[in-house]
C-alpha cells in the first residue's frame, strides 16, 4: 500500500477523509493532521513519518494552502493532492509542485487516480534502463526478441531483468524450457509487500538473465497501473536494463511500462499486415500519451527478397532500429534446446548487433559465412 499523511479543514472533513482513504483498498494512513497547521507541526510529521503521499484539503482556503506548503517545504520530493479548493487557491499550490487534485468529496477511484497522477509527476519519470517490446500482432516473434536481446545484453556484462507482462499468452517459459515455481502473478498478488526477498523467490535465473515469468493463469486477478508501479520502484535500482515483454493491447496496467520506457520497440514482419497492424499498435501508443519520439521498430524475420528497411519506415512512419533476418534453422534450433540463439550465427549476431547499440558498445557484425548463406537461401525453398 501507499502510505499517506493527510490534512484536513475540520474534524468532519477529516472523518471523511480517514473513510475516503480506507475505501481506496491501496492507501494507508500513517497520520491525521488538521489546520491550521503551523511548521513545527509539519516538521514532527516529517520527523516520524515517510510518506508516499500526501493529501492535503484545500476545502479550508489559504490554510489549507499554507499546509500544503509546510509539507512541500519539509519533504519537497514527496508528492501532494489537493482535495477540492477553488481555481485560486489550486493555482497558488501549483506554484510549489502540486499537481494532482480531485473534487471537494471524491468517491475512491477519483482519490487514486489522483495519487497516481501526482506520483508519476514526481517520481514516475522516464527510465533510462527500461525498454518495452510491443507486438504488432501475434506470431510476430516479439518473444524471441525480447528474449535473444536479454541473452545478448548479458553477454555484454550487463545484469538484465525480463518481465513477460504478457499474463495470458506468454511463451517464455516454452522458448526457453523454464520452470514457473513463483509466478509474476503471484508476485503481483500482493504488490503492497513487494520486496528484494520477494523478487528474489519469484525470478528464475537462466542464461546469465533474470526472468520474471508469468503462469499463463485463467484465473489470477489482472494487475494495476500501480502493481507495476511498485515493482519498478524495487526492482530498477537492481539491474543495468529491464526488458518488459507486452501483450499486443497496451492496457490501464501495461501503461505504466510503456510511459516509463526509455523505448517502446514495435516488433512486426515485413508483411503488409503486420506492417498495417503496426501502424495502429503506434496510435494506440500515442492514445497512451507515449511520444513519437521514443518508438521505433524492429522488423523481425527480414529476408533480401522482402521490402527494404528505407521502404519500411516510410510505409509505418517509424525508425527502424533493428533488422533481424529470417533465419528458421537457427530459431528453429534454439526453440528445441530452449536457449537463445547460436551467437555465432548470422541471426544471434542480429542480436548482439541491436544489444550493443541499446548498451553503447561498439559492434561490428561479422559477414555470414557459407553456411549461413545456404541455411537462408533453404529456408526460402
Amino acid at each position: 500500500m501507499f502510505q499517506v499523511i493527510t490534512v484536513s479543514a475540520s474534524a468532519e472533513r477529516g472523518h471523511f477523509l480517514r473513510h475516503l482513504v480506507h475505501a481506496t483498498g491501496q492507501l494507508l494512513l500513517l497520520r491525521e493532521l488538521e489546520t491550521p497547521l503551523d511548521e513545527l507541526g509539519a516538521h514532527k510529521a516529517l520527523a516520524l513519518h515517510h510518506p508516499d503521499v500526501m493529501v492535503v484539503d484545500l476545502t479550508g482556503g489559504e490554510e489549507g494552502a499554507l499546509a500544503a506548503y509546510l509539507l512541500k517545504r519539509g519533504a519537497p520530493s514527496t508528492p501532494v493532492v489537493g482535495i477540492g479548493g477553488s481555481e485560486e487557491v489550486r493555482a497558488s499550490v501549483g506554484q510549489i509542485g502540486v499537481a494532482a487534485f480531485t473534487s471537494d468529496r471524491p468517491e475512491p477511484a477519483e482519490l487514486l487516480s489522483a495519487v497516481g497522477v501526482a506520483l508519476h509527476h514526481s517520481c514516475g519519470v522516464l527510465e533510462e534502463k527500461l525498454l518495452s517490446f510491443l507486438p504488432a500482432k501475434a506470431g510476430s516473434g516479439c518473444t524471441t526478441v525480447v528474449a535473444n536481446t536479454a541473452a545478448a545484453l548479458a553477454r555484454l556484462g550487463r545484469k538484465v531483468l525480463v518481465i513477460e507482462a504478457d499474463l495470458r499468452s506468454g511463451v517464455l517459459p516454452f522458448l526457453l524450457d523454464l520452470p514457473v515455481r513463483h509466478s509474476l502473478q503471484s508476485l503481483l498478488s500482493d504488490s503492497s509487500g513487494i520486496d528484494a526477498f520477494r523478487v528474489n523467490n519469484c525470478v528464475t535465473q537462466a542464461h546469465e538473465v533474470d526472468w520474471l515469468l508469468s503462469s499463463r493463469a485463467i484465473d489470477a486477478p489482472l494487475p494495476c497501473w500501480y502493481d507495476y508501479f511498485r515493482l519498478l520502484e524495487v526492482v530498477r535500482p537492481r539491474y543495468d536494463f529491464i526488458l518488459v515483454d507486452l501483450p499486443e493491447l497496451v492496457n490501464v496496467a501495461t501503461v505504466e511500462f510503456v510511459r516509463r520506457s526509455r523505448r517502446v520497440y514495435a516488433v512486426c514482419t515485413p508483411e503488409l499486415l503486420s506492417m498495417r497492424l503496426c501502424k495502429q499498435r503506434l496510435a494506440e501508443l500515442e492514445h497512451w500519451s507515449v511520444p513519437t519520439e521514443r518508438t521505433q521498430l524492429v522488423v523481425n524475420r527480414w529476408h533480401a527478397d522482402d521490402l527494404a528497411p528505407a521502404e519500411v519506415e516510410r510505409t509505418i512512419g517509424r525508425q527502424v532500429a533493428q533488422v533481424v533476418p529470417n533465419s528458421y534453422p537457427a530459431a528453429r534450433a534454439a526453440s528445441t534446446e530452449g536457449r537463445p540463439v547460436d551467437p555465432e550465427t548470422r541471426l544471434g549476431q542480429s542480436f548482439t548487433e541491436f544489444a550493443s547499440r541499446i548498451a553503447g558498445v561498439e559492434y561490428k557484425v561479422a559477414a555470414a559465412g557459407l553456411g549461413d548463406r545456404l541455411r537462408a537461401v533453404f529456408s526460402r525453398s
